[in-house]
């Protein structure tokens, strides 16, 4: 998740990117600092079997929305092949 909201501040911001890219990377600092504490503290209290689950529930709850929410600026690009590597 992170790779894909680090490309979009590039297409949205040409003056204040910088910014843009400082607001991204602390957020994903301390998301991830907080997701390690919530980590531990589910393998203290419950299973490994279980912290797993609700750790997925947890992206499924962050990455759902984002999924829907981000969108690029730019219109897409066809791929191109180098050579005959996809067409054998």
């Amino acid at each position: 998740m992170f790779f894909a909201a680090l490309q979009l501040p590039a297409s949205y911001f040409l003056r204040k990117r910088n910014v843009a890219f400082a607001i991204v990377y602390a957020g994903a600092g301390v998301g991830s600092a907080i997701l390690s504490i919530v980590v531990g503290q589910l393998l203290q209290k419950i299973s490994l079997e279980w912290t797993l689950r609700c750790l997925s529930l947890i992206y499924l709850f962050v990455a759902l929305p984002s999924a829907l929410v981000l969108r690029s600026r730019l219109p897409k690009k066809p791929f191109k092949s180098g050579g005959q590597v996809f067409d054998k």
